[in-house]
Parts: C-alpha cells; sequence; structure tokens
C-alpha cells in the first residue's frame, strides 16, 4: 500500500468563508489530511500515489444528521447507496443500549463501504419508557451511563420533555428529537433541545400564529398519549410492531380537528412572529434539523413522481409496495382541502426555513431514511439540498449545512467537517463549484472516505451493486 494519496491539481473549497484555493493538492496519509500545499511543491517518493482527478473542486464529505440506517438488520447495501452518494458520516437518531454496547467495545461491525457514525442515542424516549416524568428521568439516567451521544425523544408530554431535558443537562448530554404538541419551542430551546423536523406538525408553526395563545391551549388540551397500563416489555414489542406504519407517514395520523387547528395555523402565520423565534433559537444557540424531504414524502405522499423515482431501484420490492399502498390510503383518506391544507404546510415550512436561515439559525441536512416512505438513504440528502435551494437558502449555506455545521453539531469540529491539517480524509469531488448552486452537489466525481479514494466507476459500482440486491428498506 502506498504511503501517502497526493491528490494533485484540484480546487479546495474552503467552507467556512466560501475562499478557493485553486491549483491546490492535498497530502493523506493514515486516513488524515497531513498538508494542504500549491500543487506540484510537495516532494515525492516512489511509494506516493498521485492522483490527478483534473478541475474538480473538493469539499468535506457529505453528513446526514438524521439517519436510522443502523435499525436495520442488514445496513450494508444502505451503507454503501449513502456512500456512493457522497455521505461520509451520519447521525444515527434511533439507538438501543445493544448499539452503545457494541460500540463501546468497537464491535459495530460498518462494512468497509460505508459512512463513519458520529453519533448515537439509545433507545427513543417514548411512553414506552418515558411515560411519566420520573421514568424518563430513570431512563434519561440509564442512556447516559451507557455512553449515548444525545437523548432522543418522541410523542412525551410536554412535562416530560422539560424532566428530561433538566436530567440529561445533569449528565451533560444534549437533547433532541421531537417537539410534544403543546410545548413551547421557546423554553425547550433555553434547556438546549435541538429540533428535528420542524417541530414536527404544528409547534414550530403555533409559535409563529399571532393566535398562539389559543392554538397552544388546543394543543395542551389533547397533547398527552393515552396508552394502556402494560408491563413495560409487552408495551414496548406493541410500539415496536405498530412503528412501521406510523413511521412510513405520520401526516396520515392526522384528524379532522388537527388538520383544521393546523389550517388556523398556517392562515395566522406571521413571519414577524418567525423571525423573534429564530432570534431567540439565535441566542441560545438552539440547532435544526429541517428534514424537508420528510416532511414532503409524508405530506404530499401522493405526488405521482414519488411512485416514478429511479432511484426506487435501490429499494425491496416488499417496501416499495408498502410505500404505494399507504400513499394509496393517505390519498383516500383526505379530502381536496385537506390535501391543500398539507401542501399549505410545506410551503409555509419552506418559508420558515428561509426565515431561520436569514436570521442566522444553526442548522443541518438530515433526510430521515430509513422507514420514512419515499425516502432513500443517500438520493434524499441530495433532494433535502433541492428542497433547501427552494426555501432560498443560499448554496454555500447548503453547503455548510452539511460538512462544517453538521461536525459541530455533533461535537466533531476538531477533527472532521472542514479541509485542514490534521482532519479526517473524508471528502467529495464535484465537477462544478458548490457556491454557484445547490445542484452542483450532485455532481459528484469522486469521493474520499479514510483516505481511500472511490473513482467514479467505484462509486457506480457500490450503486449497482445496491440496485442488483435491491437491498435498502
Amino acid at each position: 500500500m502506498a504511503a501517502r494519496t497526493i491528490i494533485a491539481g484540484v480546487t479546495v473549497v474552503d467552507v467556512r468563508t466560501g475562499g478557493l484555493l485553486p491549483d491546490s493538492e492535498l497530502v493523506i496519509s493514515d486516513g488524515l489530511i497531513t498538508a494542504v500545499a500549491r500543487a506540484g511543491t510537495t516532494p515525492r517518493t516512489d511509494h506516493d500515489d498521485v492522483l490527478t482527478p483534473g478541475p474538480v473542486f473538493v469539499v468535506p464529505g457529505f453528513t446526514d444528521t438524521h439517519a436510522h440506517a443502523l435499525n436495520l438488520t442488514e445496513p450494508d447495501g444502505t451503507l454503501a447507496l449513502m456512500l456512493a452518494f457522497g455521505i461520509t458520516s451520519f447521525r444515527q437518531m434511533s439507538g438501543s443500549s445493544d448499539l452503545l454496547r457494541r460500540r463501546a467495545r468497537d464491535q459495530l461491525g460498518l462494512p468497509a463501504d460505508s459512512p463513519a457514525l458520529t453519533a448515537l442515542c439509545g433507545e427513543i424516549l417514548s411512553p414506552a419508557n418515558a411515560a411519566t416524568p420520573m421514568e424518563a428521568r430513570e431512563t434519561v439516567r440509564s442512556e447516559a451511563a451507557d455512553g449515548a451521544d444525545f437523548i432522543k425523544v418522541a410523542a412525551v408530554s410536554p412535562d416530560t420533555l422539560t424532566a428530561v431535558q433538566r436530567e440529561a443537562a445533569a449528565w451533560g448530554v444534549p437533547v433532541a428529537g421531537h417537539l410534544p404538541a403543546g410545548a413551547d419551542p421557546r423554553a425547550a430551546a433555553r434547556l438546549g433541545f435541538t429540533i428535528e423536523h420542524l417541530g414536527p406538525g404544528i409547534p414550530l408553526l403555533a409559535a409563529c400564529s399571532t393566535d398562539e395563545q389559543a392554538i397552544q391551549a388546543q394543543l395542551r388540551s389533547g397533547s398527552e398519549l393515552r396508552l394502556p397500563r402494560l408491563p413495560r416489555p409487552v408495551l414496548a414489542r406493541i410500539l415496536t410492531m405498530a412503528l412501521p406504519r406510523v413511521v412510513v407517514n405520520p401526516t396520515a395520523r392526522a384528524t379532522d380537528s388537527s388538520i383544521a387547528l393546523l389550517q388556523h395555523a398556517l392562515d395566522t402565520f406571521d413571519d414577524g412572529k418567525a423571525r423573534e423565534l429564530a432570534q431567540l433559537f439565535v441566542r441560545e444557540d438552539t440547532w435544526v434539523t429541517p428534514t424537508l424531504v420528510r416532511q414532503l414524502t409524508s405530506q404530499r405522499a401522493d405526488i405521482p413522481s414519488f411512485r416514478d423515482d429511479p432511484d426506487l431501484r435501490y429499494v425491496k420490492p416488499g417496501t416499495v409496495r408498502f410505500w404505494t399502498r399507504s400513499a394509496d390510503h393517505f390519498s383516500k383518506k383526505y379530502t381536496p382541502q385537506q390535501h391543500a391544507t398539507f401542501a399549505a404546510q410545506h410551503d409555509t415550512e419552506l418559508r420558515l426555513v428561509k426565515i431561520f436561515a436569514e436570521e442566522g439559525v444553526r442548522m443541518t441536512t438530515g433526510s430521515d431514511a430509513t422507514g420514512a416512505g419515499w425516502v432513500i438513504a443517500g438520493p434524499s440528502l441530495h433532494r433535502e439540498f433541492d428542497l433547501l435551494a427552494a426555501a432560498g437558502v443560499d448554496p454555500l449555506r447548503i453547503l455548510q449545512m452539511t460538512t462544517v455545521d453538521a461536525a459541530s453539531l455533533v461535537g466533531r469540529s476538531e477533527d472532521s467537517g472542514t479541509i485542514e491539517v490534521g482532519k479526517l480524509a473524508d471528502l467529495v469531488f464535484l465537477a462544478r463549484d458548490p457556491r454557484e448552486s445547490a445542484a452542483h452537489l450532485h455532481d459528484i466525481v469522486g469521493v474520499v472516505r479514510q483516505g481511500r479514494h472511490y473513482a467514479p466507476s467505484d462509486l457506480s459500482a457500490l450503486r449497482e451493486g445496491v440496485a442488483a440486491a435491491r437491498s435498502v428498506t
């Protein structure tokens, strides 16, 4: 094996500033960047592997900060597809004590053709393990002791969320996830909450409404998820069995009354209040991962183009059939007016993301693959780039969201997120300048992962291998 890899004659993008270093070369050794120099200035040896990929733009590898790849029994195909689309790291948003312990023993067994796992939580906090504030605190303590990088919450009550945040703070562990219906996002932000999916649902929209108090009162009146009193293992098994039908499209759980309330929040959405919320998020250093692609595929699940997506060739036929049945059910369940409300919700969320970007809210790129209908690990992060661009987010900001900002979110700024000496050699080669258009993020002509170079033919082989196996779910 060559002692070093030298990537010569490229343009390095400084993702912090948007500056360019043209006619440069990168020296890589043992998976790390050891030099960033003017092309031709590094003394060569007979053992060096010198690559000249041509006039490409080199950026840090992309990060999917909201993924569920390790939920799968056989994740290798999913991980390979992510890498083939330039994703060199991911944050796993649903874990377990088993995953945490295996990671601690360095026994996760991720394949060679895989992004790096940069953050892992324990089991998602839900009514199965956090039905009350007291039970939630116990679960937080257990997961923190197991080494969780963060606590993930979903479907807990507002009071339980507060208890979780305070207990996690005592352990020095951040909290991320879903804002409960009726929770005040400002209060959650002040306690350090990281917001996923723009809520999801109505909580952020309610905070931007001129009729916020009335909407919040109605949300609080029905915010508690009541489940039967069963032993925790039994309840956990029931929820696990029901989870795929919920995850495939959470919007399909909407009721007539919740849709009417959503429409009222949309009708009373106020840009001024949205900016005030954004400014508070900036002051509190609140992170937001919008997952616009997840929002679109659930709120507009019946869009015909989803069924014709050529990237479905990577997905198991049974999964495609499940997604199709779910979309058919969603289409028939609601009236045209209700579908118009869902479409307006997506448009308003694009508007909200633009305001967040303009005000400087810290955001990252996530897809919510796998399990979500029409969301395909790898390609869907690129659709997230496109949706962020459609919202009006600047191309450089989108690049920052998936590189330097993503590294900051998970506390990995010292070793990743930018192209600098001493950092991991996880890179993407682009044919066109990513500062000019987010669409240029799709023009991948090479990937480097842990110092290993994947040429276009290698990336094609990864994609075709996954397509042949149809192993993505």
